[in-house]
């Protein structure tokens, strides 16, 4: 998988010299969660976590950035882990005014920890249908993470209201090979969104199909998350 990773990363810079009159805009973000949530688990110790990311997007499709989040893998898993940094490259392509695909390869980095094991790559790809619905796969076969491969399908739905408002529905099926928790857990979200004062506020409520006998289920129960998201620009070439 890393492989992939470096092919990337090189297409993406032989590419972004070629286009480099390209117009591009440079952002960033800083959040506040009261839990960071990762398909039904919590990362973060069931604590808040800061989160913020700087991403960098051309307008010829492609794209670049990282995120990272606080968290507390001792706490939820019983491994070291206070930080994850993730980076990420791919490309969008707008196939008409209702439909676009994105494919992306990311990089999960867990910086300081004991456990060189826990990094790992993960290839994406996803369609949205007119900015509302979405439905995605993502891939990755780390032997010393998953023990086999994992994959995970995802589909949600937002819908807009008046006001600024929206709410979004999310459902996550993950399958993994050999099954580490059971050959496959579903994962679903339900949240409401409103800007105000320039910050993007989202409550939403987490469950799994995790039981009390699967393992890390205490970190999947059924939970509300409160987050406070501020994004900025940087950097704006056109």
């Amino acid at each position: 998988m890393k492989s992939y990773l470096s092919l990337l990363l090189s297409v993406y810079f032989i590419l972004n010299s070629v286009c480099s009159l390209a117009a591009y805009e440079l952002g960033g973000s800083i959040a506040l969660t009261s839990d960071y949530v990762y398909d039904g688990e919590s990362q973060s110790g069931e604590s808040p976590a800061i989160q913020g990311s700087v991403d960098l997007g051309f307008d010829n499709g492609f794209y670049a950035g990282v995120w990272a989040s606080s968290l507390d893998y001792e706490e939820s898993y019983g491994v070291d882990g206070d930080v994850e940094i993730d980076l990420y490259i791919g490309y969008v392509k707008t196939i008409n005014e209702w439909v676009s695909l994105d494919l992306g390869i990311y990089s999960f980095l867990y910086p300081g920890s004991d456990h060189d094991s826990l990094d790992y790559e993960e290839l994406s790809f996803s369609t949205t249908i007119k900015d509302r619905v979405m439905l995605g796969i993502t891939y990755n076969d780390d032997d010393t993470v998953w023990l086999g491969k994992q994959i995970r399908y995802l589909a949600s739905y937002t819908h807009p209201f008046p006001k600024e408002w929206s709410s979004t529905v999310k459902l996550i099926r993950t399958d993994n090979e050999p099954a580490l928790l059971k050959d496959d857990k579903l994962s679903w979200m339900i949240a409401v969104n409103k800007t105000f004062r320039d910050l993007d506020w989202e409550l939403s409520y987490w469950d799994t199909d995790l039981s009390r006998s699967d393992t890390f289920a205490d970190i999947a129960d059924p939970r509300v998350v409160l987050s406070a998201s501020y994004s900025f620009g940087i950097i704006n070439s056109n």
